[in-house]
């Protein structure tokens, strides 16, 4: 379990750090316009894989992550974490 604890950044990094670095990205880049390109950029992809090279697998995880871009922050105003 020594692999666990080196991915576990709450060993090396303290709680109130941890917090105001997810703060930070989320006030970054999980809003506004770099979401919205996010969100575009992996629906793009999604269709080029799904539809061009006829990847349905490539295709649905594209279209998962546009789904968690498009509903993660919101969904972090609702929980009361932003």
């Amino acid at each position: 379990m020594d692999w666990f604890t080196w991915l576990n950044p709450l060993e090396y990094v303290s709680e109130e750090a941890y917090l105001f670095w997810w703060n930070v990205v989320a006030e970054r880049f999980l809003v506004g316009v770099p979401l919205r390109l996010l969100t575009v950029t992996l629906l793009s992809g999604c269709y080029w894989c799904g539809a061009y090279r006829q990847r349905l697998g490539l295709a649905i995880v594209f279209f998962l992550l546009a789904l968690v871009t498009a509903y993660v922050h919101p969904l972090m105003h609702v929980i009361g974490l932003v």
